[in-house]
């Protein structure tokens, strides 16, 4: 199944799992940078994808199954996301695939999407509010109705 995007955004190859041969991800409907990308364990990459909407989505050929002759399947996709500070919305997709029954899902790869558009990523301002004390403002154990509080 495809995600869909809008707008500006880095994707960057996360975890590949070394055990699988022939995994890719597709790209479509971008402004620059629709293909297909094949992925490897090791393998770095990071791609800026520009586009009013585009999709992306995973695919596997899973290591069982290569000598069948069957091809390309898609992979299950969780996504999470999330919003750092500093570096904006944040989404990860976990590509899974259900090998057998009643195996869990196994993880094949991740790719983290980091969104580029500045209205969804505003540049962080300072801090508006100053949580100093000034001079003067710890007391001799007096509190702020004069009263002493002092152990004798």
């Amino acid at each position: 199944m495809a995600t869909i995007f809008y707008g500006p955004w880095y994707v960057v190859l996360g975890r590949v799992h070394f055990q699988f041969s022939q995994q890719r991800f597709l790209i479509s409907g971008s402004d620059n940078a629709d293909g297909i990308y094949p992925v490897t364990h090791g393998n770095t990459l990071v791609l800026p994808v520009q586009g009013a909407k585009w999709q992306l989505r995973m695919e596997i050929i899973p290591s069982a199954i290569i000598q069948t002759g069957r091809s390309w399947e898609p992979t299950i996709v969780r996504e999470s996301m999330k919003f750092v500070l500093g570096e904006g919305l944040i989404v990860q997709l976990d590509g899974t695939f259900q090998f057998e029954l009643p195996d869990p899902p196994t993880n094949v790869m991740s790719l983290i999407c980091n969104s580029m558009d500045p209205e969804i990523n505003p540049i962080p301002t300072a801090n508006p509010f100053s949580f100093t004390l000034g001079e003067g403002s710890y007391s001799d154990g007096d509190d702020c109705h004069g009263q002493s509080h002092r152990q004798a």
